[in-house]
């Protein structure tokens, strides 16, 4: 767990000597949390270790009362999914609350970090008890990062879709097998500054030709006002299948 602010920094490797996936942290998040809730410190940035329910919500060891009055100055917050199905610890005899990204919870949420998700597609009976908000019901995001997870899985692409009026930075990271067609269809209602494709996975380059090549050039261009593929070995290859297979004739320039 992290936390931020110009008069507060607790580092998760000072805070606490687990795992990040060991009930401890569970605790101490609770602690810190409950904390926060009772004082007046504005917090602006949160990072959290979570059992993710799908890209909309989370569990957590906290009341929803702790969690609302904690975080409603929380402008980042950073979810990292590090609990499996059999780590996440229900019997620790504290609450246990599922708390859903809405403005309710975060009113002041403007970046959302997702990271590893790359199992929540399983979760299925946990999403049953989990559906989506309503797009009035969540908070006016700008910016949202996705890592290691499928782009193409329908739950993340219809979270996505809620903030089709305010979200105007996206990216993705080291993201796991899928397709971005789907995702890319969403933006083209969308008004993005900068859309992101990064791979940092030296050596398999190739990888986002495979999920990007069912993007047609003009959905490509017409996703964002900035659309950029890392690394460059990654664009140019994406640039090679346009041209062989003629996908588009769109006279704009990769970046």
């Amino acid at each position: 767990m992290q936390l931020t602010h110009e008069l507060l920094s607790i580092d998760k490797h000072d805070s606490f000597a687990y795992p990040n996936d060991h009930p401890g942290t569970q605790i101490g998040q609770n602690l810190v949390l409950g904390t926060l809730a009772e004082s007046n410190v504005s917090l602006m940035e949160l990072e959290l270790t979570t059992k993710m329910n799908g890209p909309h919500c989370f569990r957590l060891h906290a009341t929803m009362e702790v969690v609302e009055k904690a975080c409603r100055t929380v402008e980042v917050l950073i979810l990292g999914d590090e609990f499996g199905d059999f780590k996440f610890d229900y019997n620790l005899g504290q609450a246990l609350s599922t708390v859903p990204i809405t403005k309710n919870t975060f009113p002041a949420l403007r970046k959302l970090v997702l990271d590893a998700l790359v199992n929540f597609k399983f979760k299925l009976s946990h999403l049953l008890d989990s559906p989506l908000p309503l797009a009035t019901d969540v908070p006016s995001l700008v910016s949202l990062a996705v890592r290691d997870t499928a782009p193409d899985d329908p739950t993340l692409v219809s979270f996505i879709a809620l903030f089709n009026d305010t979200l105007r930075h996206v990216s993705f990271s080291d993201m796991s097998n899928g397709n971005y067609k789907p995702v890319f269809e969403v933006f083209q209602n969308f008004k993005l500054e900068r859309l992101e494709i990064n791979d940092n996975d030296v050596g398999n380059h190739d990888k986002h030709l495979l999920v990007v090549e069912d993007v047609s050039k003009k959905l490509f261009y017409r996703a964002a006002k900035t659309v950029v593929v890392e690394p460059a070995s990654s664009m140019a290859a994406l640039a090679r299948h346009w041209t062989e297979n003629n996908n588009g004739n769109c006279r704009e320039k990769a970046e």
